[in-house]
């Protein structure tokens, strides 16, 4: 590999697609914790998470991007250009095969969805069920109707007769609502829970807390990692979204 080409903004650019991948800053760990067993080694199932999201990430990539640029399709794409028409061209290329992989990947793209979707709820519903003492059938109704109305406006923003309806300062709502969710909310939610949890909370209920799994020098690491190293690391992520 060239490492020459590999930049700041590069490592920037990956630490935000690693963010945004493994769910940080939307509460679906922190709910999910919430409900698991006292005992249960959350330090190793996190650490799981971690390395087979990565081992995967770096697969889809080298398949993916090794047949763009085989079969000459736009690797410039990104987000849905990259889903919706690159692959699609590289699947029509490859004739009767293109079409059963594509059929392979977008049900799969599907389920990915779907089950991505149904953490990314769980924390509202959650809060709800908690907050207001209410059923979770009730509160998967509620967040079910917002989600379904805003999810209908993203789609209808691509569609060329309500478009020019659903498009401000020349961006279309979903873009909107993607820039507003993936570069202010979610790293604003991850600094606020880093700064709850290394300056608010003792130190002495976290070592209680963690003891079981990570003590000594460990824990020390990872206490200066949360109060120090994690939070700059979101704010140049934030930066470079918002202003490079």
């Amino acid at each position: 590999p060239d490492f020459s080409k590999l930049s700041v903004n590069s490592i920037l650019d990956a630490l935000g697609l690693a963010f945004f991948s493994m769910s940080l800053g939307v509460c679906v760990i922190l709910t999910y914790a919430a409900s698991l067993p006292d005992k249960t080694n959350f330090i190793s199932s996190a650490l799981n998470i971690i390395i087979i999201n990565t081992i995967i990430g770096l697969m889809m990539g080298l398949i993916v991007f090794t047949f763009i640029f085989e079969f000459g399709a736009d690797p410039t794409q990104q987000g849905p250009g990259l889903i919706f028409i690159s692959l699609t061209t590289l699947f029509a290329k490859l004739g009767f095969l293109g079409n059963i992989l594509a059929i392979a990947f977008f049900i799969a793209l599907f389920f990915a969805g779907i089950t991505s979707a149904i953490s990314m709820i769980e924390p509202f519903t959650f809060y709800l069920i908690n907050r207001y003492q209410i059923s979770r059938k009730k509160a998967l109704v509620f967040v079910g109707v917002i989600v379904y109305f805003l999810g209908s406006l993203s789609i209808l923003s691509f569609y060329h007769v309500s478009a020019p309806s659903l498009n401000f300062f020349g961006k279309s709502f979903f873009d909107i609502l993607d820039f507003f969710i993936q570069n202010l909310l979610m790293p604003i939610s991850a600094l606020i829970t880093a700064f709850f949890v290394g300056f608010v909370l003792k130190k002495e209920a976290l070592q209680i807390l963690f003891q079981p799994f990570m003590r000594g020098i460990y824990f020390e690491i990872w206490y200066i990692f949360l109060r120090c190293i994690s939070p700059l690391a979101v704010i140049l992520i934030m930066a470079r979204q918002l202003f490079f």
